[in-house]
């Protein structure tokens, strides 16, 4: 297959596997909300925050640099990887069992201490996946990538519901979650068999080494990032406002799901592919940009429409936050998908220090605001903040990215030009539909619902319609030039 015709199959593939967990993953927090507290979900946020920082101080990039060498498919690197990736999640989990009681008073709960004991198991297990799994996502199989992600998702997600219907408590969610990490772990062995051999390899490892140096700094900066509502919310606000925080950014997250699940990762493969060709990069990196436009800045424009009454009629009364607060939310999403569409163009050109640099601008202004509005505003004033750290970052980005494949800001803009016009009209017609109609729960869900569900299947038919006409307009003699 060409690399157009793999891109387009994985991004059909991505995008039903990812869009059939997201929506798993949505009904079964509608099911453990009624089931456990906004305070069990707080204190998982800051045990996950907790681990993510510190797994990201020993992140390695395995996956990436599987996915980037040329090497990728050689015995004696996948082996290098695996015993470099089992040795990282031991030593990790044996950090984070005896920094579990310094985390826990951090967060002033000195009695969730065993949960931070038993969450040190999840690098480990993490650890012991097999390395051919990147093989799929390398070779853009992603039929397999997709259905065995979706499937694993689908049992944890089960196990975690049986969990909060015999526990309720927060130790179900923490559970289900090693549950899930242990089926995933088992399932890469089912779709990519992995026999690991006692050697270590001098060659892989200073590749893997050298691109995880690139790298560096990285991973920490993007932990920082995400569990910034644990870090800022987590001890100021309490454990409770956490929770409502955490469950009310899952809901409105659906552009940058689609952004960084879908299209980022079937854009870093197909990327490390045509890395030498600075004219197929542009091309590919600019149809991508147009593409997640058309989708994501609709989808945040309805969302933000909706406000308030989404956490309301899904999770119920007690998981509403202030006023104001899904509706900044859902731009940061939108903010949060455009710039998933660099990352990947950094990591698939091995670039990544590119991502680093970015993701340093964000993170500046997001404590740096973040900290200040979220002692005056609480939530609301967090998710401020994270807009202002999103919209400087893309700015960065844009600027980094003109430097690799030299795009101009007028193509640039040319690119987004088409939903930020759709989202800016569907955001006018849905105002002007408040003064007719004085909508609330259920009415403007249905309402937001059956304007953006059309909206966005012909954003979807409008790209791939797009892409076809391109192909079609290429001539044959330089068909197999531009199959990107």
């Amino acid at each position: 297959m060409s690399l157009r015709s793999k891109t387009l199959r994985g991004l059909v593939w991505q995008g039903l596997g990812r869009g059939g967990e997201r929506l798993a993953r949505l009904l079964a927090n509608v099911a453990l909300a009624r089931l456990l507290s906004p305070d069990d979900f707080g204190l998982i946020g800051v045990v996950a925050a907790a681990l993510a920082a510190v797994e990201a101080v020993a992140f390695l990039a395995s996956e990436q640099a599987i996915i980037h060498s040329d090497r990728g498919r050689h015995c004696e690197f996948l082996d290098t990887a695996f015993w470099l990736a089992s040795g990282r999640g031991l030593i990790i989990g044996v950090g984070f069992l005896t920094a579990a009681p310094f985390a826990a008073r951090f967060f002033e709960r000195p009695d969730a201490t065993p949960l931070f004991c038993v969450a040190a198991m999840q690098p480990f297990i993490t650890g012991l996946a097999s390395p051919r799994v990147s093989l799929l996502m390398k070779d853009m199989r992603f039929a397999i990538w997709s259905t065995y992600r979706f499937c694993c998702s689908l049992l944890g997600m089960g196990a975690t519901i049986a969990l909060a219907i015999w526990l309720r408590s927060a130790w179900a969610l923490l559970i289900g979650q090693l549950v899930m990490t242990i089926i995933l772990t088992t399932g890469s062995y089912v779709v990519a068999p992995f026999r690991p051999r006692w050697r270590f390899d001098a060659d892989s490892w200073r590749e893997l080494r050298t691109f995880g140096l690139r790298a560096a700094g990285t991973p920490l900066l993007l932990a920082l990032i995400f569990q910034a509502p644990a870090i800022l919310l987590g001890r100021g606000a309490g454990l409770g406002v956490l929770g409502v925080f955490l469950l009310s950014q899952r809901l409105v997250d659906i552009p940058r799901d689609v952004s960084l699940q879908t299209i980022g990762v079937v854009a870093t493969p197909a990327y490390s592919s045509i890395k030498a060709d600075r004219s197929r990069l542009l091309r590919t990196w600019l149809m991508s940009l147009k593409m997640i436009g058309q989708i994501s800045l609709p989808l945040a424009a309805i969302l933000a429409w909706v406000g308030n009454d989404l956490p309301r009629v899904v999770y119920g009364n007690e998981y509403t936050g202030e006023t104001g607060l899904v509706a900044m939310l859902a731009a940061a999403s939108a903010l949060s998908g455009m710039l998933a569409v660099t990352g990947p163009l950094f990591w698939g050109t091995g670039l990544p220090s590119y991502d680093r640099t970015a993701q340093f601008a964000r993170i500046i202004v997001l404590y740096g605001l973040g900290a200040w509005l979220t002692v005056r505003f609480g939530g609301r004033g967090l998710a401020a903040a994270i807009v202002a750290a999103l919209a400087v970052s893309f700015v960065v980005a844009l600027v980094l990215v003109r430097s690799i494949i030299e795009a101009s800001w007028k193509r640039i803009c040319l690119a987004l030009l088409p939903g930020c016009m759709c989202a800016a009209i569907l955001l006018t017609v849905l105002l002007l539909s408040d003064q007719i109609i004085r909508s609330t729960g259920w009415g403007r869900l249905a309402i937001g619902g059956s304007v953006g569900c059309p909206l966005v299947a012909v954003g979807l038919v409008w790209s791939f319609r797009d892409l076809r006409a391109r192909r079609m307009k290429t001539p044959p003699t330089t068909a197999a030039a531009t199959e990107a």
